[in-house]
């Protein structure tokens, strides 16, 4: 790997800028005798500006002390184009005043060089600032395919959710409506959930929370989508699909990052059976004759277990992912698990769910900073009709 990259920065192309021939001629021929073979010269600060913006090179050595276009201006030009950010410019300069050398870094001088030139120094700097040039290259260009991947596996996430006609369809024959918020961050989590018809009548509902991030995660969560989907309508015990799913999971799960999910039956009367698993944050049940505060669904924080719950006309349940109530801390418990039961409960405002309930709901917790950055989050809405 070193060999590659010292090879590769001989075939860099240097820009020399002096208005002497005979300096110009001499860093010229210390350059070459040390292996580089790509050498541009520039007569002064116009000739030079005039061929970066023709052909770009790898790296600029540049004059201070030239007539018209001096070196700090040729410096200042190019640190005000973007597209030069990261050119590297060394100045060879006799400046021994700390001002004037001051005022080189200013303008956006790489590294210096003093004059009478070292050959022994000259190389070195030069070979430095290229190797840390082709670095940056290959980190930006690492950078730009990881992007486009995450945007795909990002693409690919939003159509692993199921479709809204779908949804209110199968969830109406059970009396309930659903609102439903998922979003993708940017580092890529495993937040998704699903829905399915059930043999025996009504449906199965379930959210899936990978709390690593990256790649790796994202593709479990997929592998994880397909086995659930699989599983779910003909699975006679939901707790044994639970630890199928941690099992599934395996190795790619950090110990401190585990894996949480939650099912749900759906009945057609309305009832909803929930299971859950132990990483799962407390569940928020809203009631609807004249309380105005939300009661968190016993039992359901207290391990693997379920729960029956019974929702009124009117009520709701909120399942969430724990990215939205954690912010990476554990899961909030007795008076801080209230405080924020509370805080979604001003959020939701009054005691009928509708369309804006979920946003107003978001906004409260990203202002209160109970949503964790950057992390997927997945929020579910269950209204009994």
């Amino acid at each position: 790997m070193v060999a590659r990259t010292q090879a590769s920065i001989f075939d860099c192309a240097i820009l020399v800028v002096d208005d002497t021939e005979f300096n110009r001629s001499l860093i010229a021929a210390m350059l070459r005798r040390a292996g580089f073979t790509r050498i541009h010269h520039a007569t002064d600060g116009v000739d030079a500006l005039q061929q970066i913006a023709e052909s770009p090179p790898d790296l600029v050595i540049l004059d201070i002390m030239m007539p018209g276009i001096n070196g700090f201006e040729v410096c200042r030009r190019l640190r005000g184009n973007p597209a030069y950010a990261d050119l590297p410019v060394l100045v060879q300069t006799a400046l021994s005043d700390s001002e004037d050398r001051n005022r080189a870094f200013a303008e956006g001088t790489t590294d210096l060089i003093t004059k009478p030139i070292d050959r022994n120094e000259l190389v070195a700097r030069v070979r430095i600032h290229l190797e840390n040039r082709r670095l940056i290259r290959d980190l930006k260009i690492y950078r730009a395919r990881l992007e486009a991947e995450l945007a795909l596996v990002r693409d690919m996430f939003e159509h692993l959710l199921p479709d809204p006609e779908h949804v209110d369809g199968l969830l109406r024959r059970c009396g309930i409506r659903l609102r439903s918020m998922t979003r993708f961050g940017a580092d890529l989590g495993g937040s998704v959930w699903g829905l399915a018809p059930l043999a025996e009548g009504g449906c199965g509902l379930w959210l899936l929370e990978m709390r690593g991030a990256g790649v790796t995660m994202a593709l479990n969560a997929f592998r994880m989508h397909t086995l659930i989907n699989d599983r779910l309508e003909t699975v006679d015990d939901p707790i044994a699909l639970l630890r199928e799913v941690h099992d599934g999971v395996g190795e790619s799960r950090a110990p401190d990052d585990p894996a949480s999910m939650l099912l749900a039956r759906l009945t057609p009367d309305g009832g909803i059976v929930l299971v859950v698993s132990g990483g799962n944050p407390p569940l928020l049940r809203r009631r609807s004759s004249g309380v105005t505060n939300l009661d968190i669904v016993a039992g359901a924080v207290a391990g693997e277990g379920r729960v029956v719950v019974d929702l009124a006309p009117g009520e709701w349940l909120l399942l969430y992912s724990g990215s939205v109530a954690t912010d990476g801390q554990p899961v909030p418990r007795g008076e801080a698990c209230q405080q924020w039961a509370a805080l979604v409960d001003r959020a939701a405002g009054a005691t009928d769910a509708d369309d804006g309930s979920l946003s107003r709901i978001v906004a409260a917790l990203e202002s209160a900073g109970a949503i964790a950055a950057g992390r997927d989050i997945c929020l579910l809405m269950l209204e009994r009709l």
